[in-house]
């Protein structure tokens, strides 16, 4: 079989199959688990503290993300006025 990144996907079996691809790394195949095949448990970045939120470890993180995102772009904002 060939790669799966379709809803009805194994997840486990679609990571398993990205690591083996030149140029995939942890990283790249748990963000394409979390983004792609919908997994709500996923931590590509090893976030601290994030273990507390399983199993919706990939909200926790995608919300970390906005929040860290809203405060730079903030930060910018401010340098320029």
């Amino acid at each position: 079989g060939g790669l799966r990144l379709d809803a009805g996907a194994d997840r486990d079996e679609a990571e398993r199959t990205l690591l083996t691809l030149p140029g995939i790394g942890r990283r790249t195949a748990a963000l394409i688990r979390m983004r792609a095949l919908g997994d709500p448990d996923v931590d590509p970045y090893g976030t601290p503290g994030a273990e507390r939120w399983r199993p919706w470890r990939s909200y926790a993180v995608r919300h970390l993300e906005a929040e860290a995102e809203a405060e730079a772009e903030a930060a910018a904002a401010g340098r320029r006025s």
